[in-house]
């Protein structure tokens, strides 16, 4: 019997406490959120002071090919 009630009280335990972690994520990953939508006003006055040029988004360069083959395997050593 003694048993039985520390099973169940250390279940209710675990499960307050997984409820309460789940819980602090939430808001934390709400509050971040809300920070990174809105633009903060150093970052839109420094792109107007440089124009639409420098905000622009930049082209990637093409992916470079690998310079070492790998052996082929059809031909013997």
């Amino acid at each position: 019997m003694q048993f039985l009630l520390f099973d169940v009280s250390a279940t209710l335990v675990f499960l307050v406490g997984y409820a309460m972690v789940v819980t602090l994520l939430r808001r934390r990953a709400l509050a971040v959120l809300a920070v990174s939508r809105a633009p903060r006003r150093t970052e839109r006055a420094a792109a107007a002071r440089e124009g639409p040029e420098a905000s622009a988004p930049r082209k990637e360069s093409p992916p470079q090919p690998c310079g070492r083959e790998w052996p082929r395997l059809s031909h013997p050593r």
